[in-house]
């Protein structure tokens, strides 16, 4: 069952790390939907495979450019670490995608992982860009969304 997203935010589930101190969401915040909360963007790391196997490792964190505060992103696999940070009971999980807008859509860009129950921490994805002319990404964009769950 889908659960309010406002409910979980005004309840501290989920709640905004902004510069190492964390904030719960106003009811009235502009992230906050019915079925969903808007995730931003603070930090994007390249994904790289090792050699043949199946193992990936994090190779270097992509410095965003100074001025614009955006950066192109070109074919490949990234994590992305959202703003938002997660504190979820026992009896919910919650799955973050890209979101419903046709940017990502039309740069054959796609953000999925799922977060399991229990889970406490900062909010991290799989972004996988398969465009052929890449993407571009700004800070604190809202291009991913997270869905809440109740388990029984």
């Amino acid at each position: 069952m889908i659960v309010n997203g406002a409910i979980l935010a005004t309840q501290g589930i989920i709640a905004l790390n902004y510069r190492g101190s964390v904030m719960p969401f106003r009811p009235d915040d502009p992230q906050i939907h019915a079925r969903h909360v808007d995730l931003t963007i603070r930090e994007i790391v390249k994904y790289e495979r090792e050699g043949k196997g199946h193992k990936w490792e994090a190779t270097d964190t992509i410095p965003w450019n100074e001025a614009s505060r955006h950066v192109h992103l070109e074919l490949g696999y990234y994590r992305i670490e959202f703003n938002e940070v997660v504190k979820m009971p026992d009896n919910y999980a919650g799955t973050i995608k890209s979101d419903n807008n046709k940017y990502c859509y039309n740069h054959r860009a796609r953000i999925f992982t799922d977060i399991r129950c229990g889970y406490e921490g900062p909010l991290r994805a799989l972004f996988s860009v398969n465009g052929i002319g890449g993407i571009d990404v700004f800070e604190r964009s809202k291009l991913a969304q997270m869905v809440f769950y109740r388990v029984k």
